[in-house]
Formats: C-alpha cells, structure tokens, sequence
C-alpha cells in the first residue's frame, strides 16, 4: 500500500476488550466490508492508526459492517499488548476515538481460537480464502467489499528482497517474507464474488491487476504510483459513507474523493474502475498495437520517454501513451474505452495526464522482469499480444 524508508482489516490487540464470541448468521448489513490487513511488515504502526480511524466512527444504523483480519509483528509498535500473532475483529465503536487503543469485538473462526496465539501467513492465497468464506458466512449483506492492505507493487515481484517490493502484494516479514503473486491473488479470490475491490497499496492501479481480477468483482480501486505510509483515511471516508446510499458505486467515489480532499505531497493518484468491459479494452489495445507495429522502434521508445511513468520507470499510464499517437483512429479508440471504464480519477499536479490506468512497460535499461511478464504469472498476457509487443521493442 503504501511506501516505506514505504474490506475485512487485519490488526491485533492487548489492551482491548476481549469479545469471545463467534458471529451469528443473524448479523445484518446492507455492505459487508472486509479488510485484509498485513501489517506484519514495517507498516504495523500505521495498522493500529488506521484501526483506530474505524472505530472512531459510529457505525450503528449506517448500512455498514467492517471485519478486519489484522496480522502484526514485534518491533514497529509496542501498543496493545504488542501482540504479534494474527486476530480477526468486528469494527466496534469507541467514544475516546483515536486513542491508539483497539476495543473492537474479537472473533474467532478459521482456525484462531480463543486462548491461543496464532500465526497466519498474509502471503498465503489459502488465507485470504478461508478469512473470505468464513466471514461471507457469518452474516447477512446485501453488497460486499474486499479491501486489500499493504505494501503493493503490482503484477508480481522479481525478488523477496524486502528492499525491493515491487510487483505483488501481501508482504509477510514472518513467514520468510512471502507474498501474494497475481497469479496467488486470484487463485485466492476464485470462486468468490464482490462488489468491489480496493487496495490500499502502492502501484495496484494497473490494466494487469484488473484482468486478473475482472470475474470477481465489478469495480476496483488502486493507485497508479506510491501511496503514503498511512494510506487512506478510513475516518473520512467512512464519515462521507454513512451520509450516503451505501451502494458500491458511491462507496468507490468516495474513497476516491476523500484520497483527493486529503491529499499531501505523497498522494499522487488513485482511480476508481470497472472491470465488466475488460475484455473490450483489451481488443482496443491490440488494435493499437496493430497500428504500433507499423511505427518506428525509435518513435514508440521516444513516445515512451515522454508518457508519465512509475515504479522505478517499470510501469506508464495507458491512456498518456496513445496519447502520443492521437493521429491514429485505434489510439482515439482506445483512450476512448479508458475513459468509459475509469469513473473516478484523481492526480495530484505532478501526474495531471494521468488516465487512471497504468500498464508494465518500463524503459529500455530496466527491462529485467520482462522475463517473468508471461502467462504463468498473470492472464492479461494470454490474451493481449501486449507483452510480445514490449518485449519485442525492448529486446
């Protein structure tokens, strides 16, 4: 998520009430939000912050219901207890507000159990399933958001070298700094269904990401670049929520529209997206690529240098690049069928080409994961002739 040295929400606890109770089907919302919180990793301060953000709202009446999975280490944050194993909350209102201590509701269930300390792997797809299923089973809704929380980077990851966080997600320092791959990501996710999916992560915000993604939910939201160490700002957003319909719609632009109205220096983008026309951006882009290989190596690479770009010059905006053929008919259609899909997208005064969609690319002196941009690790290469194309041009 977020960028250091960088909806159910993982977090942990000591000084917080103890609920020992399972939940009950009979558990009623209009939007189940879960949160995936991994912040067994150099974010668990910002993990209890943001878990205090939630609870300082009250949620009684509001259509909302927030479970977090939070997952923590030692030696970040002595809070609570320091706790360091993995404990599952409902989001329970706290009258002192963000006082840096947890009282949300414990739960237990898959395979946490009261009494025990135990520790889930975050960068296990299985863990995110069985957190999914347990608590999609544990109460009645009728729209479900999944928010994913972390350090991101985007389609997959060349090494677990903590410095170098770059193109996954999910990073657990506990369990050998393992990590959720695109590929592990959706193998997670299959079979289940949401609304919307957002990701309170860095470099999320890529056509890659949404493929993947595109059978499981209808809208997602990520950040084409960084995001700052303390992410969004779960008090804002969800002070806006309950003034509203909370449909996935409105949820989405809010969250959009509070990273806009907080914005800081370290706030460059974020977009809100759907997924059902997928498939039809994907035929517009090999339309361009046609129309691309009939272009010069060097007028392609020249337009690169001067399309917007992120993560280490890895990545660029799609929409900027044909940008830079716009005399073609296959570059307007394209950028056309962007814009139908990105409903909501905001970039702070460095980023303002900014189309709201980012896709691998990088330059031609940083092109050493091209080798893992292939169809084991992400399905947007099955079906885009993208990645022969840039490979083609790089190599």
């Amino acid at each position: 998520m977020k960028y250091v040295i960088y909806f159910l929400i993982l977090l942990g606890f000591g000084c917080q009430i103890d609920h020992s109770i399972e939940t009950k089907k009979s558990d009623t919302s209009k939007h189940l939000v879960l949160i995936y919180m991994d912040a067994d990793n150099d974010l668990e301060k910002a993990a209890i912050e943001d878990i205090n953000e939630l609870e300082s709202i009250d949620l009684t009446d509001s259509g909302f219901k927030i479970v977090v999975l939070l997952d923590r280490i030692g030696g970040y944050d002595k809070s609570n207890g320091d706790w360091t194993d993995t404990r599952l909350f409902e989001i329970t209102y706290d009258k002192n507000g963000l006082d840096n201590r947890i009282v949300s509701k414990r739960l237990y269930g898959m395979g946490l159990k009261e009494g025990q300390n135990v520790e889930l792997n975050m960068g296990d797809p299985n863990t995110i399933k069985t957190f999914i299923t347990f608590v999609k089973s544990s109460y009645d809704f009728k729209y479900s958001s999944l928010i994913i929380w972390n350090h991101g980077g985007g389609w997959r990851s060349l090494s677990v070298d903590q410095e170098k966080i770059f193109k996954s997600i999910c990073w657990d320092y506990s369990d050998n700094f393992d990590n959720l791959l695109m590929a592990e990501l959706s193998q997670g996710l299959k079979g289940e269904s949401f609304d919307l999916i957002g990701f309170d992560a860095c470099y999320m915000g890529m056509i890659e990401v949404g493929y993947q993604l595109k059978d499981i939910t209808g809208i997602i939201i990520g950040s084409e670049d960084e995001e700052p160490e303390d992410g969004w700002d779960y008090r804002d957003i969800f002070t806006s929520a309950i003034l509203l319909n909370s449909d996935p719609l409105n949820f989405a632009n809010v969250i959009v529209d509070s990273y806009r109205e907080n914005s800081s220096p370290y706030n460059y983008t974020l977009s809100a997206f759907y997924t059902k026309d997928f498939e039809a951006l994907v035929s517009k882009l090999d339309s361009f690529i046609a129309y691309l290989q009939h272009i010069d190596t060097f007028q392609i690479l020249d337009a690169r240098g001067f399309t917007v770009d992120f993560n280490n010059d890895t990545n660029i905006d799609l929409r900027d690049f044909a940008c830079q053929f716009t005399s073609s008919s296959e570059a307007i259609t394209l950028i056309n069928k962007i814009d139908s899909i990105v409903f909501n997208n905001w970039s702070n005064q460095f980023y303002k080409k900014c189309g709201g969609l980012a896709i691998y690319f990088p330059a031609p002196n940083n092109w050493g994961e091209l080798y893992y941009y292939n169809d084991e690790n992400i399905d947007f290469t099955k079906d885009t002739k993208w990645d022969e194309f840039i490979k083609n041009i790089l190599q």
